[in-house]
Parts: C-alpha cells; structure tokens; sequence
C-alpha cells in the first residue's frame, strides 16, 4: 500500500468543519429570526388583544351611563368608576398612572375634581375579561367624568376684529354660540387683569375682558381648534403674554361638543318670503295649541309682515304698514227754531166786560239736523314711513231711522276721504267723510215734535268702509259695523223734551222771547285693536264710545277705551298697552318669536300675544313655537350651546350675561339696557332651581314672574321676558358629554388562581373617549378616540413649537 499524503488529508478536514461552521451560522440565525418574528406576531397579537379590550371598557363605561341616567334628562353625577363583581380591591386600579391622561379633563372645576379624585382613589377597580372557555384574557378599568354642564372652547365666544369693531357678536337671538360672554368675572380661569399687545387682537388692553378675547383669537389664529384642555391651557399660559390667559387649569370649558342636526325637532319656517314653509308653520301651530286663533289670518298676517312691499295680501288679515281704520263718530247738532204768532185770546175782567190783551206764543217747531261723519286713521307702525296716498270710502250704510232726524244713511255710500302722505309712525288723522243736514219736512206742533223724539230708537248698521292705495286697492277693512243709536235713545228724548217744553211753556211763564236752541249728540265706534278691525261685527274688537252722547276720542289713540274695557272685562287697572304695530317688509323673518306680534288673544284683542306668559298663578307658562320652528337653516351638527341643566351656574349666566333688555325681536338693540353680571347670575339661579328641563323652551316653565321681573327690571311684560327669549336659542337640553379614562391589560392566568397578577400582565394600554349622549332617545356618540402612546405631550414654552406639535397638518 502507498503511504496516504498528509496534506489533502488536512483540506477536507478544514472545508468540513467550515460547512458545519456556516450550517450553524445559518441554523442560528434562522433561530433567532424565526423568535423575533414569533415575538413581534405576539406583542402585535397582545396589542391587538389590548386594544379590543380598550373598546371593551368603552362600550361597558357607556352601559354605566345609560343605567346612571336612566330617565334622567341631565347626569345625576360627577363622576362614576368601574366597579367589579368580585369586589376587588380599588388600590388595585391605582397601579396604573394617570398623566398627560388627566389633562383632558377639567380639573379646575373643584366639584368635578373632588369626586375624581374620590373615583381614582377609593372606588375604581378592575373589571376581569375572560374568552368563550372561561378562561381570564385581560381586566379592564374606566372612570366617567360628566361635562355636559361646560362651555364648549372651541364654539364659545368671539373676538374682535377691526371689520366689525365690536368684540362681540351682537348679541341678540341666540344664533350663535359665539353670541356666549366669555366674562372673567364668570369664568375663573380667565385672566382678570391682562395686558396683551394689540396683535392679540384686543381693542382695549388692560381691561379684564381682554382675556376673553385673546382666548378667542388663539383659538381662531393657531391651529383652529383645542383638541383638548390640555391644549387650550399650553396655548393660553404660555410667556407670550404676560400675565397668562389662562390663570388656572380649565374648569369651566370641554373641547367636544355634540348633536346630530337630523335629531332637532325643529322645522324650518323659511327665513324669506321666497322661501315660506306655509306646511310646517300651520303643523306647529297645530302642536302648541293656540286656541281661539283662526289659522288662515295668522299665515296672512305672517306673510304681510315679511314681503318688501306695502300692499295687503288681504285687506282683512292686513299688518302692512298703511293708515288703519280706527274711529268712526257721528256728531249730531239738533236744532229746533220756534214759530211765533201773535194771539189775542178773550179774557173777562173782574166786572165780566172782555178784554183784549195781545201777546207771541210759540205754535210750532222746524227741527234740522247739523251732521257730520268724521273717519279717524292711525299708522300705528314702528320704524315704518309710507309716503303714499289713500282714500278712505264708504261702501254700504243702512238706517233704521227717521230720515227726518237723521237724513238720508243711503246717501252716504261712495263718500270718500282723501288722505295725503307722508306717513310717520304714531300719525293719527282726521277728516269729515259726511257732511249734511237734515230737515223735517213741515212745522211740528208740540204734539207732533214730542211724538218725534219719544221712545226713539234704531241703528245704523251694515256700515262698511274701505282704505283704498292709489291704485285703487283695498289695504284695509272696517266692515259690517254698527251705530247702535237706540242705547243713547233715552238720553236723546230727555234732552230734545227739555227744549220742546221750553219752548212751547217755560218761556211764555218766564215771559222770555223763545230763540232757536239747540243740543248736540255724538257717537262713535272705536276699534281697540286696529290689527283686528276686519271683523266689525266683533264686539270684543270694536266697542261704542257715545252711549252717553260725547263719543269724541278723535287722536286718543284709544288708550282710554281701551282701559275702560280692560277694567269691565278683567276688573284690573290697565296695563300699559303695546299700540304699535310691528311689521318687517324686509322680505325676511329673524325668528319664531316674531309670532308675538301676530297672535292676539281673540278675548283680549288689545293684548299682545307672549310666548313667556304669566298665568293665573302668577307663574310663567312656556310656549313650544321656538322648538318646533326655526327661521335658519340649521347647522350639519350643532354645537357649542348651553345645556341650560347645567349645575354650573356662572355657565348659565355666560349665555344670559349682556343680553338685550329690549321689546321686539327686530328692535335695534344698539343703545338697549343689558342684563348685568349680578342680574345674570341671578336669573341663572333661578333657572337652575326650577330644572331639569326636557325641552329647550321649558326653561322658564314655572318661574314666578314677579321674581323675573324683579331680576330683569324691564318695564312691560314683553322687556321681561326679552332677556329669555333672546338668550332661548343658546340653550340645548340634548347635549350631554363625558370624558372617559380608559385602561385594559391583557395577559394570562399562568397560575391558575382565577386572577391576573401584575406579573401575569403582558400588555397595558390606555385611552381617553368623549362621548355624546342624548337624554330623550338614548342614542349616543363617540366624539373623540385617543390612545395615550399617541396623546401629545408638549411641555416646551416656545411659541412656534407648541403651533407646530399641534398642526395637523404634521
């Protein structure tokens, strides 16, 4: 055999050993690869696992809400915590550590953080989460915080601009929530004293409502929303200015607010006469029940109020701006002239020769009649003028009286009366329409002119006149009206046999040379309300001035009539009357409120119709117009109001504070009085002990008006009730929220002791909710999701970086 060569003995060893050195690299790092991914699929799957129990402990909290609630219109509670079956230990929830987590909530509300810190601390424990086989997968904590009572931040209040020059929204209907004061001296956390620099945007540095307003302006100017009160509290304490905006931690505002616009009861009216929704108006009206109204003069009324023009859909339902009908009176001047003969009547002296003593006596009467008919016209409309021409006429008359005494009724028809403009409001015209005599045909003895004025009676009826434009169109009625003069007859007959005796015996005894005598008689019919002088055979609309035979009020404007009625029908003084008319002819309508001046009450035609009425218990009674009408389009969702629940009552004055003291829903509230702080912390009180309210028009339902009246201290009923009706549409009765904290932990019971322990625990993740509910249907709302591993937590003081974390653009 040959001896082996020892070199190539020594190669395949060294390339072996290298196959075997690269198959262990190989099988090492595939090992290692295949454990990575192994664990990467398991910390995803335990993420995933996690996150579903988050989503777990979200729709269980919400289950709590709705059992805490119940039928509660308005959360019964602060602050509710997660509670186990088991009873576990509260402290154990403790383990896991709340930080940039609480910012979202408004811990500078003392009652909201006292009961929090309650929940964290004694009565939050974990709830356990096991799978179909019973088996314990995870545990899951939450603690419900309520802050439906709290302003929205990022809906709240505006600022000023130099377009506008006012730092507010005007305040009036509540069409906004900017419309909101944002006032320090409501709000806490605000900044009393400021002095920020006029690029803040506050036209008045110094003054304590420059903190409102630079709040806005941030809000408006940085990203454009506070996604949460922690970010509202970094923009607003920042050294950009100095002192800070914000002086504490929000505890006055929430940073989501929610309700679907397709849940308002709402229906929109139209806010045009192009766009008048005549449907909805008449199922509202319908709804609320106004009795008495007839519906067809209330949509006739409505639409006359709102065109741009002055000429009368209908002269009986007319409200346009035109001289009314408003007095009519006959003045009567009876004159009787005596017809004096010359008699010698045969007298015996006392020796019984004949004497002949000559000597005047009256032996007849002629009697006329001096009248006159005299038409009073009222433009009773506030911030109207007409420059237009009208004529009044007459349309139909009928007597049952003596032509005689009274002349010929029947010629009176086609008499017309001639009124020139301008129109102002207030005017009040005059003018005879009537002007005649008449006469008894012949001389009336004594006999015959007693006979003529006993027992007199009649009336003069089926009287109806017009107001005609230029172009010959009536624009107003008066018709069917009724001169009764037979409730005056009595006073006619006394006065006419007083002159009749007179003349035929007092004067030959008192040996006076009879003259002709005269007396003068009036009556008239005076509408106390012109907006209803379409029905004159109404008597609640017209009454008789003249049954005591002076019937001139001509230019009164009916103030007293109308007094006099109010104390015979209600047995009460009168009230200072509302006698001016209230019409748009803008082509628009501002709100349903409007409807005031359109609904009379057919029993008290001389008083305003008020949505906020007080009735015979002296407490006021709501109307729901205002929920089942709005004169705006609303919004895709609504947010930002008042829930006028709220048991913070410096959030309720917020939305009455600075509210109009004014009288109509189109006033110019420019230079009207202001409801102040003290006032509206006051009223808001007072809302708040009479709650909770299921709709937003019950807000007053209840209050006694005399304590309204004191609070608000207008002077009508109608300025009294301004304040609430202006403010009504801030409030929502439907937004209620809650922040929630969220925690879940997955893991395993390896030990089988039917608990996780903390090092059974493979994953922790935490969240924060805001969720909307509403209190009428159940239905509820997530708003806001956000995990903490993606919470932002800012803590740099640099302007331009905090604007830059917060861009969502990034």
């Amino acid at each position: 055999m040959k001896q082996p060569h020892t070199k190539k003995s020594g190669a395949a060893l060294v390339i072996a050993l290298g196959f075997l050195a690269i198959l262990t690299i190989t099988i090492i790092a595939f090992t290692a690869q295949t454990r990575t991914e192994r664990l990467a699929g398991r910390a995803y799957l335990t993420t995933a696992q996690t996150r579903q129990l988050l989503s777990t402990a979200l729709s269980r909290s919400m289950e709590d809400i709705d059992i805490a609630c119940e039928n509660s219109i308005y959360p019964p509670f602060n602050c509710l915590g997660s509670l186990s079956e088991e009873r576990l230990d509260p402290l154990l929830f403790n383990s896991v550590t709340f930080n940039v987590e609480t910012n979202y909530l408004p811990l500078g509300n003392r009652a909201i953080a006292n009961d929090f810190i309650d929940v964290l601390q004694k009565q939050a424990q974990w709830q356990e989460v096991t799978n179909a086989n019973h088996e314990i997968v995870g545990r899951i904590g939450y603690i419900i915080v309520n802050t439906s009572g709290l302003l929205d931040a990022n809906a709240v209040g505006d600022y000023y601009t130099a377009s506008n020059g006012v730092a507010y929204v005007e305040r009036k209907r509540g069409d906004s929530p900017r419309e909101i004061q944002l006032s320090p001296d409501l709000i806490a956390e605000l900044g009393v004293e400021s002095k920020y620099p006029l690029h803040m945007g506050t036209p008045n540095a110094g003054t304590a409502q420059d903190a409102a307003t630079a709040f806005v302006f941030n809000r408006k100017n940085a990203w454009h929303r506070f996604e949460s009160l922690r970010d509202l509290a970094i923009l607003n304490t920042t050294d950009v200015v100095n002192p800070p905006i914000l002086v504490s931690h929000p505890g006055s505002f929430r940073t989501f607010s929610y309700f679907p616009s397709d849940m308002d009861d709402a229906n929109f009216m139209g806010d045009h006469i192009e766009n008048f929704q005549e449907g909805a108006v008449r199922d509202a009206l319908n709804e609320i029940g106004v009795e008495g109204i007839n519906q067809d003069f209330v949509i006739e009324q409505l639409k006359d109020y709102i065109d741009e023009d002055s000429d009368a859909a209908d002269p009986y339902y007319s409200v346009e701006p035109v001289p009314l009908i408003n007095e009519i009176l006959l003045d009567c001047v009876f004159e009787f002239t005596p017809i004096i003969e010359e008699v010698t009547p045969e007298e015996l002296d006392e020796d019984g020769n004949v004497v002949t003593n000559a000597e005047n006596d009256v032996v007849a009467v002629a009697i006329t009649n001096n009248y006159s008919l005299e038409i009073e016209v009222w433009f009773p409309f506030a911030g109207q003028t007409n420059l237009n021409e009208y004529t009044i006429e007459i349309l139909q008359a009928e007597s049952s009286l003596s032509a005689d005494l009274f002349g010929d009724v029947g010629a009176w028809i086609g008499s017309e009366l001639e009124l020139k403009g301008p129109w102002e409001p207030g005017d009040v015209r005059t003018g005879v329409i009537v002007n005649d005599i008449a006469t008894s045909d012949d001389s009336l003895t004594q006999e015959d002119a007693v006979a003529a004025f006993s027992g007199i009676s009649g009336v003069i009826d089926q009287f109806s006149l017009t107001s005609l434009n230029e172009a010959e169109i009536p624009v107003d009625l008066a018709e069917n009206l009724e001169l009764p003069i037979d409730s005056a007859g009595a006073l006619i007959e006394e006065r006419a046999m007083n002159i009749l005796n007179y003349l035929f015996e007092d004067a030959i005894e008192l040996e006076e040379e009879p003259e002709t005598t005269n007396f003068t008689f009036q009556i008239g019919l005076a509408t106390i309300d012109p907006r209803l002088n379409w029905d004159g055979t109404n008597r609640n609309h017209w009454v008789e001035t003249g049954d005591s035979g002076y019937g001139d009020s001509m230019g009164a404007v009916n103030k007293g009539i109308i007094g006099e009625y109010i104390e015979k029908m209600e047995g009460r003084p009168i009230d200072e009357p509302d006698d001016i008319i209230h019409v748009r002819n803008e082509g628009l309508i501002n709100s349903p409120y409007e409807f005031t001046y359109l609904l009379p009450d057919v029993n008290r035609p001389w008083y305003t119709f008020q949505f906020f009425k007080e009735n015979e218990t002296g407490k006021l009674e709501a109307h729901r117009l205002t929920d089942l009408l709005t004169a705006g389009q609303r919004e895709r969702t609504r947010q930002g109001w008042v829930n006028p629940n709220s048991k913070e009552i410096n959030v309720l004055a917020s939305a009455l504070l600075q509210m109009p003291i004014d009288t109509l829903v189109s006033d110019n509230v420019s230079s009207a009085p202001r409801l102040d702080l003290n006032n509206a912390i006051g009223l808001a009180a007072m809302i708040l002990a009479e709650g909770p309210y299921q709709v937003r028009s019950e807000v007053i339902q209840g209050l006694p008006y005399t304590d309204i009246s004191n609070v608000i201290g207008g002077s009508t009923p109608w300025e009294n009730e301004s304040v609430l009706r202006n403010a009504m549409n801030l409030f929502d009765v439907r937004d209620n929220t809650f922040t929630i904290l969220l925690v879940a932990q997955s893991g395993t019971d390896a030990n089988a002791d039917g608990s996780l322990d903390s090092d059974e625990i493979r994953s922790t993740q935490k969240a924060v909710a805001d969720v909307w509910r509403d209190p009428q249907s159940g239905e509820s709302a997530c708003v806001f999701w956000g995990l903490s591993d993606t919470l932002q937590n800012v803590g740099s003081d640099n302007w331009s970086t905090i604007l830059q974390a917060f861009n969502p653009e990034l």
